[in-house]
């Protein structure tokens, strides 16, 4: 069981949910930023580079707040617990989840894609279940994670689910493994040492930069390629944006709600496509978007339901009061 002082909240605040609103906005722009990006920039460059532009815009953010780096080392001379969260986030939350999903798309249709990595919200509320004290599976938040499922696949098309039976097992299982990763990465950051979240997420970018700058230059040759001035703004804006900006809030609501509670941006991610698309690309979504629309809605409504019960073991502030025996 954790011994987090975090674990203490139970109920996510109003705080809380204006995070996600952010996050799910911030997460929502990549899409069309790397749309752009790939027409003349190759998949592992553009990690590399937004990778790159995070890590340096959130440390010289870190020093401007006078945040300082965690020592590499322990007073044993060990390699202290902070470093190996850092790797471990860097690895589990970017490295591997980007490679399997890049690669399982190699042969999975993108609509079928975007339904199996939705499966993430699932496997973080069974994973936190058992090692997150106060993020426990209840009847009614699997039930709203369970139709906020069907909404993304609504959202996608049911017809996307036909590919099931035809597209390549190890693909799709490669597509799953990346949404498995953001499962547990976010479990994960949960039980991290106390660390400001910008220097965090400074780092965690870095070491995912170092790691993954071996194989840009061995398999992308990065020197060769000739970017257009659009697809270089559009890295630009995936290092701003869905990188840096995302991963400060990401980090600051995990501590704060839980994962459980963080997970729900993948249910609400698809939907802002549809807004950005109607708002910025004058797009014009089958009704199936609006249904799904209302579908992941009801289901984060009812995944955040408390009975009277529940309700009366909270304070105001959203701790958890114990029962009192009559």
């Amino acid at each position: 069981m954790s011994t987090n002082p975090s674990d203490t909240k139970t109920h996510p605040g109003s705080g809380d949910w204006v995070l996600l609103a952010t996050l799910t906005m911030l997460f929502g722009t990549s899409y069309a930023f790397i749309a752009v990006a790939v027409e003349t920039i190759p998949p592992l460059t553009i990690v590399l580079v937004r990778l790159v532009i995070a890590g340096i815009l959130l440390l010289i953010m870190a020093k401007i707040m006078g945040r300082k780096i965690p020592p590499i080392l322990d007073l044993t001379g060990t390699f202290s617990r902070s470093w190996m969260f850092f790797v471990a986030l860097a690895i589990v939350g970017n490295i591997v989840p980007f490679f399997l999903i890049s690669w399982g798309q190699q042969e999975v249709p993108s609509s079928l894609a975007g339904i199996l990595v939705s499966v993430m919200p699932l496997a973080t509320l069974a994973m936190a279940h058992f090692f997150v004290a106060t993020d426990r599976m209840t009847p009614m938040r699997l039930l709203g994670f369970s139709i906020g499922m069907v909404g993304v696949i609504a959202h996608f098309g049911f017809s996307a689910l036909s590919d099931l039976g035809t597209v390549s097992p190890v693909h799709q299982l490669a597509v799953i493994g990346g949404a498995l990763c953001y499962a547990v990465n976010s479990v994960i950051v949960r039980f991290a040492p106390h660390n400001d979240a910008i220097m965090t997420s400074a780092l965690v970018s870095v070491v995912a930069a170092l790691v993954v700058l071996p194989f840009t230059l061995l398999i992308d040759q990065p020197w060769t390629i000739d970017p257009s001035t659009a697809s270089t703004l559009a890295v630009v804006g995936l290092g701003i944006f869905p990188t840096a900006l995302a991963g400060i809030v990401y980090f600051v609501l995990i501590k704060s709600a839980g994962p459980t509670f963080m997970s729900m941006v993948n249910y609400l991610i698809p939907w802002m496509a549809v807004i950005i698309g109607m708002v910025a690309l004058h797009e014009r979504p089958p009704v199936t978007a609006f249904v799904a629309l209302i579908l992941i809605m009801v289901g984060v409504a009812i995944s955040q339901y408390r009975g009277p019960r529940q309700a009366q073991k909270l304070s105001p502030s959203g701790m958890e009061q114990p029962d009192r025996k009559e």
